[in-house]
């Protein structure tokens, strides 16, 4: 069952969006992938968000929005009017983590329509806008057999184990095209694969048995990789995100896991999340053209 990694995008220096006073900067987006071929369309999106990552749905080509940009220390401030017009709105759960993540946006309404647009921005709670990525184009689903596994925490409980890191449990599950052996899930036909996760972790009961993970890991058949931290948010909580591409060749594929490693074994905390292993095409997402 041979596999490969490819690349993925990493975050650099000039990914940092400039946070404007009075005026929206034009940033991007450090990496995003669709899920155009399963159930309910839904966008990932990994970048720096300082406020609350928000997406703007159209049909027709969006060139910029007209929004009020607050100006600190006077009175708030015009954008610059142009066409574009947003016919509905999404946005993410506020989750301040002072690095990079990644963020999902479900667009159930919308998955049956091709070619829509959308721009991400970052957000404050007035909708002052802090930046916004540039255009980008959904294509829908172009890539047959279609194959997925989506995995979700509910309350789960999630233990470190004898040596402090073990595969982490997930309390549902939807899938089309993959196989469930013990330690992960595991691809049943040949294409790319992209694997995201997005998990918060709380504490357990009682306090003497409780113990939040320092990272996470995405393990491919043995090999563990794309180490995540686990940031503090809030009060005794912990977040982390990460994601990886795995391109399997030769029918069937590696198992795919989440892996979370604990400072001590014997340990025991709650999660909530998911993780997501999509069949991906690079036409099913695309830049403005």
């Amino acid at each position: 069952m041979p596999w490969t990694m490819p690349t993925s995008q990493a975050p650099q220096w000039f990914d940092i969006p400039f946070i404007g006073n009075d005026l929206s900067k034009i940033g991007r987006a450090i990496d995003l992938y669709a899920e155009p071929c399963s159930p309910g369309a839904a966008i990932w999106v990994y970048g720096f968000f300082s406020a609350l990552p928000t997406m703007f749905l159209t049909l027709t080509k969006p060139e910029f929005i007209d929004i009020d940009i607050k100006h600190r220390g006077g009175r708030p401030r015009k954008g610059k009017r142009l066409r574009f017009l947003t016919q509905t709105i999404f946005r993410d759960a506020i989750i301040q983590i002072p690095v990079p993540r990644w963020v999902v946006f479900r667009v159930y309404e919308w998955s049956q329509r091709v070619a829509w647009y959308f721009l991400v921005a970052d957000a404050t709670e007035s909708f002052a806008i802090n930046w916004m990525s540039m255009a980008y184009q959904y294509q829908g689903c172009t890539g047959f057999p279609i194959a997925y596994a989506h995995r979700t925490a509910v309350n789960t409980l999630q233990g470190s184990g004898g040596t402090g890191q073990n595969v982490l449990l997930w309390s549902g599950s939807d899938s089309v095209n993959f196989n469930f052996p013990p330690g992960g899930a595991q691809p049943a036909v040949d294409g790319i694969y992209r694997a995201t996760w997005k998990l918060a972790f709380g504490p357990n009961s009682p306090a003497s048995s409780s113990q939040l993970p320092n990272f996470t890991y995405l393990r491919v058949g043995t090999v563990l990789t794309h180490k995540s931290i686990a940031t503090e948010s809030g009060f005794s909580n912990r977040n982390s995100t990460g994601s990886g591409l795995i391109d399997v060749v030769g029918g069937g594929g590696p198992a795919i896991a989440i892996v979370g490693e604990w400072t001590d074994p014997g340990k025991f905390c709650r999660s909530e999340g998911e993780f997501n292993i999509d069949k991906v095409l690079t036409s099913d997402l695309g830049p403005d053209p």
